[in-house]
């Protein structure tokens, strides 16, 4: 492996949407690159003051610092493509990508781990109040079912709707009852009306009582 090499594997990762297949001792071989460059400016700086040589020192700093910037910007931009991959992979919808190299394994189940442990606990959190929710419905709907009953009882126990006989002095027209039944209010007509129907029109003054008596 050498400089060119990484610089070529950075320019095909930066125009791929995918990720690029690398040996799985990828990053172990970036290593023992940096590493034998390190050695060989050891062994220069080891050897007679006279015989070291400047510039052979400044292009191994400049090549050791370059490697690194390079390799960082290929890991970032695998990184983006590894987490959409386990996202997807979390979800059901994808699976392991073949590419990737060997320290990147790992990083790829831990991702897909955390982001099921993540997504699991929060579609359970999310499922068990709409199913609380849902009993909460249940228990009110029996409560009303269990009440309604009662309230036709004591319906028929205070009879049918009370009814007042009432004089039209000002035509209303149709009105719907109480009772479930349409009374046509013109004037000057007398009718029997249920006491909840005929009480706002009697506060009104578009009907009068006309013989006092609620039947």
């Amino acid at each position: 492996m050498n400089l060119e090499d990484l610089r070529e594997i950075q320019i095909e990762e930066r125009t791929r949407s995918d990720l690029q297949p690398l040996l799985d001792s990828f990053y172990v071989d970036v290593s023992e690159y940096l590493q034998n460059l390190r050695v060989e400016k050891e062994n220069i700086l080891q050897g007679d003051v006279d015989s070291v040589d400047a510039k052979t020192i400044r292009r191994i700093d400049d090549e050791i610092k370059t490697v690194v910037g390079v390799v960082e910007v290929i890991y970032d931009r695998r990184v983006g493509k590894i987490l959409k991959g386990a996202s997807l992979t979390a979800a059901g919808l994808g699976e392991r990508d073949g590419s990737l190299a060997g320290e990147e394994v790992g990083l790829f189940r831990n991702l897909v781990e955390l982001l099921q442990n993540n997504r699991n606990e929060i579609l359970q959190r999310v499922s068990s109040e709409e199913k609380n929710h849902t009993q909460q419905e249940v228990e009110t709907n029996q409560i009303s079912e269990q009440k309604s009953p009662q309230k036709n009882m004591d319906q028929a126990e205070e009879g049918e709707v009370s009814n007042i006989t009432i004089k039209v002095v000002q035509e209303v027209g149709e009105i719907y009852g109480v009772d479930g039944n349409t009374y046509d209010l013109k004037e000057g007509e007398i009718i029997s009306l249920p006491k909840e129907n005929a009480e706002p029109l009697i506060k009104a003054k578009v009907v009068q009582i006309t013989d006092g008596v609620e039947q």
